[in-house]
This record gives C-alpha cells, sequence and structure tokens, in this order.
C-alpha cells in the first residue's frame, strides 16, 4: 500500500472498535460521563472541523486519530471547551456534567455508566501494557 492509498483509507474507513474507546476514554478523563453523550458529540465535531456528529462511531479512521491526538494533549475540561471553541455558557446543559440525565435521577453515575468506565479503562491500560484486548485464560497446573 502507498501513501496515497493509506490516505484514501484514512478518509474512508470509519473508526475502529479502540479508537472509539480511547477517545470516550479521554473525555471519560476530562469528566464526561455516559450521560453527556450530547456534549461529547458536539465538542468531537467541533474539533473535527465537522458540523454535526450523530456517533463517535461515525467518524474516519483518520479523523479518530486526529481528535485522539487533540484530546490527549488537553488537560482540563475548561482547556477543552476552549479549543472547541464553546464556553459552559455557550454549551449549555450539553457541556455540565450529569446534563443528559433525567429528573429525578442522582448525580452519581448508574451502574451501567460505572462498568462501562471500568471496561474501558481497564482496556485503555492493557493496551498501554501492549496487551491484547482479549484476556487469555490461565493455564492449568496438574497436582499429579
Amino acid at each position: 500500500m502507498n501513501l496515497e492509498e493509506w490516505r484514501e483509507v484514512q478518509a474512508t474507513e470509519p473508526a475502529t472498535p479502540k479508537q472509539v474507546g480511547a477517545i470516550r476514554g479521554q473525555f471519560m478523563r476530562l469528566g464526561f460521563g455516559e450521560a453527556d453523550r450530547a456534549g461529547r458529540l458536539a465538542i468531537c465535531a467541533a474539533l473535527a472541523g465537522l458540523d454535526q456528529l450523530r456517533s463517535t462511531c461515525d467518524l474516519t479512521i483518520g479523523q479518530a486519530g486526529q481528535l485522539y491526538r487533540r484530546l490527549d494533549g488537553i488537560g482540563s475540561r475548561g482547556e477543552l471547551l476552549a479549543a472547541a471553541g464553546l464556553d459552559e455558557h455557550d454549551q449549555g446543559q450539553a457541556a455540565e456534567p450529569g446534563a443528559g440525565r433525567e429528573r429525578g435521577r442522582s448525580a452519581g453515575p448508574t451502574l451501567a455508566e460505572a462498568v462501562s468506565q471500568l471496561a474501558f479503562a481497564f482496556l485503555a491500560w492493557r493496551e498501554r501494557l501492549g496487551h491484547s484486548a482479549a484476556v487469555e485464560p490461565e493455564a492449568r497446573q496438574s497436582g499429579d
């Protein structure tokens, strides 16, 4: 594959599950939970130069890579909003933690959100160590 062909792949192929998970992990690091989906997507669209984004899965491989690199260099929620050209007021409730929650729900994460966050953190940790996402079963030892 030559450089031109690779650029075509980056521009047309959908983001990989690992890329999408890494982007979501960056948002969790910056204080965005599962309930902040609208805010995350608005910020992703702004940083990627898109008018709108329905899902991070709609990004191409190239867009996801560029977005991840931008997010990785951002240290705080305020810095993220500034990079996206937004502020808490412009973004409205979508930029506030837990803004997507239903009325009357607690401010903490749901069980599903907590499990999802732990899973993404675990996969990111394993990837940093150079392991695949699949968990390998331990070899059995015979007591004979």
